[in-house]
């Protein structure tokens, strides 16, 4: 099965994928022609450029040269252009950029389907050159709408993601993945008697309509062929339900969970950042709900003080034996293993864990070197890219460059359509609250970054807005928490309660 990830990587000594990339560099001029026009926005008068100080005029002229960047689909411009602008400006561009980084990632997500369906076809004829070529094409691209769609995402106000975009990302997600499938079993799904032991087998498939010639093979050579035949069939038929497996029947999953699921049946370990109550630590427990050999769920908090000990175990100082750890029965057995808090973590204590997923094996403190086990999946988690800090999560560290390539990375943000389900589920008469919530946390996103409005707060506001009448009280008691009162009257001045 291939992976957006691993495709891109894959073909980097390809010859074809020179040219990939610059075919998906080169694309988007035609697809943002109708970009916003920021200038128009920015500067409604054409009079004001005569009357205003060189710093505006600067100003309105990086405005301009962004906005004709967007139109020409040169995206990589755009964000220089933006880069450049202050704070107040910058807010004033967010929304062409998001608008632009949408468009792009649309019409790159567009083109990774024509690639998978031309694949199809190539595949249906036997064509594996062109097969190969074509499905790199749509790994390229999909890779490409995943890239834009996340900075999208950076300059959308309230990380409100264009539902329409996501869909076109998952369907172009979906084809690559069917079409991955489809060629393991095309390469895989040869005749049952082909491994046959016996050098008097058959190598060509019998006619369905012909009685098979078995020649002067023994009963027991005959049980043993139809032995190797059932279980080419069952391992057949447990990818196809790997891949096509629902989800448990009420069991809610954020919108990008499908990617953490091609992860763990790609084993390629998984980091997912995003805001606290996106429901990080839930997509473990999902995950491990969907696949039993994963057993309960391991969640590993690391802190600073947070230690190779704590992990991996030691050695007793009084004793002298060996303290095995959860994460060591894990590692050497099997399970889900989730690390949370990665981007809290020491330095020292990811270079560890760096080594250890780089070379799945860990010689333990009492000389025992274990091969991870073959049902072991390690998923990290944290509130950040693992770039630094952010206003909500200042004391966040950078992480090593060689610990962030080890991980697919998966931005986990709130994901309001889960949120609804889950909000109504606790209480049926909490929309106009959910939807009071969603316009706070556009105006918080802007005015307070540093208030977390998410769906743990939403889902603790629906489970006690029946029991507290005082709402102002249950907004400051749940979201506010004793922050800057000023700032919360100036929200409820904004969005006043009315539920």
């Amino acid at each position: 099965m291939i992976m957006p990830g691993e495709s891109h990587a894959g073909t980097a000594n390809n010859p074809q994928h020179n040219s990939c990339v610059a075919q998906a560099s080169a694309f988007g001029a035609t697809e943002m022609q109708d970009a916003p026009n920021l200038n128009a926005n920015a500067n409604p008068n054409a009079n004001q450029v005569e009357n205003a100080n060189p710093t505006q005029v600067d100003t309105l002229n990086t405005l301009t040269q962004l906005t004709e960047a967007i139109k020409a689909g040169d995206m990589d411009q755009a964000q220089q252009l933006y880069d450049a602008l202050s704070g107040p400006d910058q807010f004033e561009a967010n929304r062409a950029l998001a608008e632009g980084y949408n468009k792009q990632a649309l019409g790159f997500a567009q083109r990774s389907k024509s690639h998978s369906l031309e694949a199809f076809k190539q595949l249906e004829n036997g064509n594996q050159d062109a097969t190969a070529k074509s499905r790199a094409s749509a790994a390229i691209d999909l890779q490409a709408a995943q890239n834009a769609f996340g900075n999208a995402h950076e300059h959308t106000p309230a990380k409100q993601d264009d539902p329409k975009v996501r869909k076109a990302i998952q369907d172009a997600a979906q084809d690559l993945q069917d079409l991955s499938l489809a060629a393991e079993i095309a390469q895989e799904g040869t005749n049952p008697y082909e491994n046959a032991q016996d050098e008097n087998a058959q190598d060509e498939t019998p006619d369905a309509n012909e009685t098979p010639d078995y020649g002067d093979m023994s009963f027991n050579q005959l049980v043993e062929k139809a032995k190797q035949a059932d279980e080419q069939i069952a391992e057949l038929e447990k990818k196809v339900g790997q891949v096509t497996k629902p989800t448990p029947k009420g069991q809610h999953v954020h919108a990008h969970f499908y990617l953490l699921e091609i992860c763990y049946l790609n084993q390629l370990p998984a980091y997912l950042f995003g805001p606290p109550g996106s429901g990080k630590s839930h997509a473990a427990v999902s995950l491990a709900q969907k696949y039993p050999e994963l057993g309960t769920p391991l969640f590993e908090c690391l802190t600073p003080q947070t230690g190779k000990w704590d992990l991996f175990g030691g050695i007793s100082p009084v004793t002298g034996d060996f303290i095995a750890t959860n994460f060591y029965h894990y590692w050497k057995n099997g399970g889900l293993i989730a690390i949370d808090e990665c981007d809290n973590a020491s330095p020292e204590l990811l270079v560890a864990l760096n080594q250890a997923i780089e070379s799945r094996s860990i010689t333990f403190a009492n000389g025992e070197t274990i091969q991870q086990h073959d049902n072991c999946y390690i998923v990290a988690q944290g509130n950040t890219d693992g770039l630094g800090a952010n206003p909500m999560f200042p004391g966040r560290k950078k992480m090593d460059g060689a610990f962030r390539a080890r991980f697919f990375f998966i931005e986990w943000n709130w994901d309001e359509k889960l949120e609804k389900k889950l909000v109504l589920s606790i209480n049926q008469d909490a929309k106009a609250m959910l939807t009071w919530a969603w316009q706070a946390r556009t105006w918080i996103a802007q005015y307070a970054p540093h208030i977390i409005l998410g769906p743990r707060e939403t889902m603790r506001l629906a489970k006690l807005m029946s029991h507290i009448e005082d709402r102002k009280q249950l907004v400051h008691s749940i979201i506010w928490k004793g922050a800057k009162k000023d700032q919360l009257s100036a929200l409820l001045k904004a969005h006043a309660i009315d539920w």
